[in-house]
């Protein structure tokens, strides 16, 4: 271990928090060239053989690796937040001060491959290979290595080395999250905090798993992100820009604009809303029909799927009206996304319409089929019905 923290200038072990708004994204055609990175944000999948990968103060989010072997790889204080690896060659490669969340490796060769100073939140390892491995001063309690021969997704772990000595001040996976949470200002993530009182909604902060109880957020607003969040008691002011994803409301109010915002999975039902949704987004979300009718009355230019499959033609001509709005005055590239399933929709349903008025001209109404018939061809009519 210390002739590679030695190699690698590693003067100190653990995890270090990565500063999002300075990561570079890397695009697709960055990402088949990479070899050599530092401070990079990887969303894209990623599916490339190499001699040699160095990354350093890397961010892979919810993304993909997949069928790549890489001869000699190497990483430094990266993250690997809700990503799966599966059946890609890691065998020698070195982790050192790496944070896995959520991670899942299947059918992943890591024989011989070393990890340093590294923590594991919800990361399970199957189907693969981990023989001759080495932790060396790792916090490795959340770590699911499936050791039942029987099962299908049993991996080899023959000769694993675990080295934990007191020369590394070991961390628990709560500790790890409560000296993350106080990373706010470098627009980071806070997870599992709790905020009793009031307070300032940080700039391009990811809050995961948080609790609001009876406060008042005056606004919202800089592009924060709310992952799993609950509010309770809650007064909203002036929201603009806030993605919200799973995120449960209960007995909150909203009394002023809320304006280009996503609400993706989010339980609202059973809170009070006096005010006015603009160019919003919802999906799927977990209300009332009642509810969902007042939400629409307060809402204007706004978009709602998972809606029963029976959407009133007209509902859906005045969305296509607003998205035509949008694309002449070039409003908002967000909604851009919006366009091509409304405008289908709109399609299939002036074809129905189209196809049913000439079906309605076809076919007499019964009133001009019983006057067309004589007196017999009516009484057997009547028999029959």
């Amino acid at each position: 271990m210390n002739e590679i923290l030695e190699e690698y200038n590693i003067k100190k072990l653990g995890y270090e928090y990565l500063n999002i708004s300075i990561l570079q994204k890397l695009n697709r055609r960055q990402l088949h060239k990479l070899s050599n990175g530092e401070s990079c944000l990887i969303t894209e999948d990623y599916a490339n053989n190499r001699d040699k990968l160095f990354l350093k103060n890397t961010l892979f989010k919810k993304m993909a690796i997949s069928d790549t072997r890489i001869e000699k790889a190497v990483f430094i204080n990266c993250k690997y937040e809700d990503v799966s690896i599966k059946d890609t060659s890691f065998s020698n490669g070195i982790f050192m001060n790496c944070y896995f969340e959520s991670t899942t490796f299947t059918g992943v060769d890591l024989d011989y491959a070393v990890f340093i100073g590294c923590l594991f939140k919800d990361t399970f390892v199957m189907k693969c290979k981990l023989n001759y491995a080495e932790f060396y001063e790792s916090n490795y309690s959340d770590l699911n290595i499936v050791l039942d021969k029987t099962s299908p997704d049993y991996t080899e772990t023959l000769d694993i080395k675990v080295v934990n000595n007191n020369s590394y001040n070991e961390r628990t996976t709560k500790t790890i999250i409560k000296e993350e949470n106080k990373m706010e200002i470098l627009g980071n993530i806070v997870s599992e905090k709790e905020f009793d009182e009031s307070y300032t909604i940080e700039n391009n902060v990811i809050y995961d798993k948080c609790i609001f109880n009876s406060s008042s957020i005056k606004d919202i607003k800089n592009n924060p992100e709310f992952k799993d969040c609950t509010f309770k008691n809650m007064t909203f002011g002036y929201m603009y820009k806030i993605s919200m994803s799973k995120c449960k409301f209960i007995s909150c109010s909203f009394y002023e604009t809320v304006k280009k915002c996503y609400f993706d999975y989010c339980d609202l039902n059973g809170n009070y809303f006096n005010n006015q949704f603009e160019f919003c987004n919802f999906t799927d979300i977990n209300v009332s029909d009642e509810l969902l009718k007042e939400l629409k009355d307060k809402s204007k230019h706004c978009y709602f799927s998972g809606d029963s499959e029976t959407i009133q033609i007209q509902e859906v001509i005045k969305e296509v009206e607003v998205v035509k709005e949008i694309e002449v005055s070039k409003y908002d590239p967000e909604f851009e996304k919006l366009i091509e399933p409304i405008y289908l929709k709109f399609q299939e349903n002036q074809t129905m319409i189209q196809h049913l008025t000439q079906e309605s001209q076809k076919k007499p109404s019964i009133k001009e089929y019983v006057n067309s018939l004589n007196d017999n061809e009516k009484w057997q009519f009547m028999q029959c019905h």
